[in-house]
C-alpha cells in the first residue's frame, strides 16, 4: 500500500507538470513524457511480480499502442505525449481502470468543447462556433483527471 501512494505521488507530481505545460503551449517536453512512461514500468516491474506485474505491463503496453493507432488515424493532431501519458496511466491504472480513466478524459474534453462552444454563441463574430470546433484541447489534463477519478475509486470504494 506505500509503495500504491508513493508511485501515485510521483505519477501526480509529473502530471501537474506534464498538465500546466499542455494548457500553456499546447506541447509536452518529450524528457518528461517519456520519463513518466519509463518510472511507471520500472516501478511495477519492480515492486509487483507475477501475474500482477505482467496486467500492469500489459497495460501500459496496451495504452501506447491504442493511443498511437487514434494518433495515426487522426493524422498526428494528438500529441505524442498524450501516447507515453496513456502508457503510464495503463501502468499505474491497470487495464480496467485505464479504461475508466480513458472514458472519463473522453467525457472531461467533450465538456471542454461544449463550453468553448457555448463561450462561442455567447461572444459574438470574434470567436465563433467554427473557431471553437477547431481548437486543440489539452487532453493531458483530461487523462489526469481520469486517472484521479479512476484511483480515488480504486482506493475508496
Amino acid at each position: 500500500m506505500v509503495f500504491e501512494l508513493v508511485f501515485c505521488a510521483i505519477f501526480a507530481a509529473f502530471s501537474v507538470f506534464m498538465t500546466a505545460q499542455d494548457i500553456k503551449t499546447q506541447k509536452v517536453s518529450r524528457w518528461c513524457s517519456v520519463a513518466l512512461l519509463v518510472v511507471s514500468v520500472a516501478a511495477r516491474l519492480v515492486f509487483c511480480v507475477g501475474e500482477e506485474q505482467v496486467g500492469f505491463v500489459a497495460s501500459a503496453a496496451i495504452g501506447l499502442l491504442v493511443f498511437e493507432a487514434v494518433r495515426l488515424v487522426v493524422k498526428k493532431r494528438l500529441g505524442l505525449a498524450d501516447v507515453f501519458y496513456s502508457g503510464s496511466s495503463g501502468a499505474l491504472l491497470g487495464f480496467d481502470l485505464w479504461l475508466a480513466a480513458c472514458a472519463i478524459a473522453c467525457v472531461a474534453a467533450a465538456g471542454v468543447i461544449y463550453l468553448r462552444v457555448r463561450k462561442a454563441t455567447r461572444a459574438g463574430e470574434e470567436f465563433t462556433k467554427d473557431t471553437a470546433l477547431r481548437m486543440p484541447v489539452p487532453f493531458i489534463p483530461c487523462m489526469f483527471l481520469g486517472a484521479i477519478i479512476s484511483k480515488i475509486f480504486y482506493f475508496f470504494i
